[in-house]
């Protein structure tokens, strides 16, 4: 149970977010593309996004929602 209060501390609402939204986008993505394809672009989203918080300084950049974002692609290409 620890383990589990531990996982939900780190992702927070910022994370649920990157989740659900990486799990759409794949899913979405999925009726265009090739599933693999689909995860790619759907991941290649979210690395594009932490990249523009990095150069703008308009956001966080945190390796925590790519771990997200990889958590959202997974569960929306299973």
């Amino acid at each position: 149970m620890k383990y589990l209060t531990e996982f939900f501390e780190f992702i927070a609402l910022d994370g649920c977010k990157h989740i659900i939204l990486s799990a759409v986008m794949a899913v979405v993505l999925n009726i265009f593309l090739l599933t693999w394809a689909a995860g790619l672009v759907a991941l290649g989203v979210g690395v594009a996004k932490e990249f523009y918080d990095y150069k703008t300084g308009s956001g966080q950049v945190q390796v925590k929602d790519v771990v997200c974002d990889v958590i959202g692609v997974l569960i929306g290409v299973l």
